[in-house]
């Protein structure tokens, strides 16, 4: 069962290509064997099907090969604005950060040294702050956060959390927890515009929200983006692997 369904979740993700080909190889049968297609069509039996049947089966063929590099194309541009939108803000604020620790520590060296002035002794030597340390790693899993704008109005508060993994997994699960109850939750994978044998719930406590799916496989190159939305300020506790929901 689950051999067929990645067949159908590739066949359908790569449906666009697909077509390309079918179009291609019809071209090249035509350009080939014009003469047996000429006398297949002045068949009783055959001649119907391939004036009328033949045009509506290419045509059908093409725009669902169109609608699905469409959607595809839109998908990937919405994922890749929003992966932008997020490394942007995560940058800027790294960098202000980063900023604010080298203002502080200046100001501290300014005063010391005034201080020595005055008093004629030398200042103790400054401790620096140790780096800041990566985001959290849970069994070969490395999530960050970050907050986006809820499309709820009851519910105004929007979290994104952003998981990667450095080995593949299929099929997938994780269970999201945090410190406050969530009322509603979304996730897709990076990349990809097909997902099959989706699931997804939440606990008891509302406070973890739990999804799997069979297809596609999450790679180190394909994260997975979450997005939640709660009533309060939530901030992710604990991300962590857990079996398929179906």
């Amino acid at each position: 069962m689950s051999v067929a369904r990645n067949l159908v979740g590739w066949i359908w993700e790569h449906w666009a290509d697909i077509v390309t080909w079918i179009l291609m190889l019809g071209a090249f049968m035509l350009a080939v064997i014009p003469s047996t297609i000429a006398e297949l069509e002045k068949r009783p039996r055959w001649g119907r099907l391939w004036k009328s049947g033949l045009p509506l089966l290419v045509i059908l063929i093409g725009f669902t090969g169109f609608l699905q590099s469409m959607r595809s194309n839109d998908k990937l541009k919405a994922q890749a604005r929003q992966a932008y939108s997020v490394s942007l803000i995560s940058a800027t604020k790294d960098d202000i950060k980063s900023l604010t620790e080298h203002l502080d520590e200046g100001f501290e060296n300014v005063i010391a040294a005034v201080n020595a002035l005055r008093t004629g002794k030398m200042p103790p030597p400054l401790i620096k702050k140790q780096p800041q340390l990566p985001p959290p790693v849970v069994e070969h899993i490395r999530y960050t956060e970050s907050r986006i704008a809820s499309s709820d109005p009851s519910a105004p508060y929007g979290l994104q959390a952003i998981i990667q993994t450095d080995t593949p997994i299929q099929p997938v699960g994780f269970k999201i927890t945090c410190d406050g109850e969530i009322t509603d939750g979304n996730f897709f994978v990076v990349g990809q515009s097909v997902m099959m044998g989706v699931a997804k719930g939440f606990s008891q406590d509302k406070k973890s929200f739990l999804f799997s799916f069979q297809y596609p496989p999450v790679k180190p190159e394909t994260p997975i983006v979450v997005k939640l939305q709660s009533r309060t300020d939530i901030r992710v506790t604990k991300i962590e692997q857990v079996p398929p929901l179906f």
